[in-house]
């Protein structure tokens, strides 16, 4: 039976780990509660990344990661963090005429960069907008001959 300290240890580790690996787009682990234990805070993180970052349709967000055994936390752990990555990067998973603001930061330095992705460019709407031609100002006279 493992100690408090123990799981609060556990339960660093992993913080740590989902904090790596969710760097390249600037999502922080969830804090874990007082008194839960290692595997409950693996659970629980899983859900909150699958519900934040991953689309709705994917397949991995369709899994309730507070009912499955610990061994397929285990399995499903690696791939869930690859996926939240690449689709919250997407450009496809951002709803039309908004942008997404990720902040990466860069790991030596602690430099920080703001990204936004969307479905079109912010330079689009800076553009004249076209309008429709109802008609011509020229003389009317001249074509009746």
């Amino acid at each position: 039976m493992a100690s408090a300290q123990e799981h609060l240890d556990n339960i660093i580790k992993y913080r740590e780990y989902y904090n790596r690996e969710l760097s390249d787009i600037g999502f922080q682990a969830p804090t874990p509660k007082a008194g839960q234990k290692g595997g409950n805070y693996r659970r629980t993180a899983l859900q909150t990344f699958a519900d934040s970052l991953l689309p709705q349709r994917h397949e991995l967000a369709k899994v309730d990661y507070l009912d499955i055994p610990y061994d397929a936390v285990k399995i499903l752990e690696p791939q869930v963090l690859k996926a939240c990555v690449v689709e919250y990067q997407n450009p496809n998973n951002v709803p039309l005429g908004e942008l997404r603001e990720i902040t990466k930061v860069h790991p030596q330095s602690g430099h920080k960069m703001n990204i936004f992705v969307g479905r079109e460019s912010f330079v689009k709407a800076m553009g004249r907008p076209g309008r429709r031609v109802t008609s011509f100002l020229f003389d009317r006279s001249a074509l009746r001959g």
